[in-house]
């Protein structure tokens, strides 16, 4: 019997959710779906295109629907606004 699926990085597709700003709450979060992490580079790049241009963007979160494993580590000022924003979070 062989190894399969033994040692191998596979890609994955996460959900990312970006959600308005407080000057912008009536707004709705915008989903960018089924984006592919590659598994054979450092940095994975992800088109903007469908995001308004007058879009300000709150906090981002990686893997929203919980559809793949991601790490993150949050900076200050994106823990403020998911402790006063947690409520209005979906997922995708």
């Amino acid at each position: 019997m062989g190894l399969r699926g033994k040692n191998r990085l596979r890609l994955h597709k996460l959900n990312v959710g970006l959600y308005p700003a407080e000057s912008q709450l009536d707004r709705e979060p915008i989903f960018l779906t089924g984006k592919v992490i590659t598994a054979n580079q450092d940095t994975t790049e992800i088109a903007l295109d469908e995001v308004p241009d007058d879009f300000e963007c709150g906090a981002i979160f990686l893997n929203a629907g919980e559809h793949a494993y991601v790490k993150v580590r949050f900076d200050t000022d994106s823990i403020d606004w998911i402790t006063k924003n947690l409520n209005r979070m979906e997922s995708a």
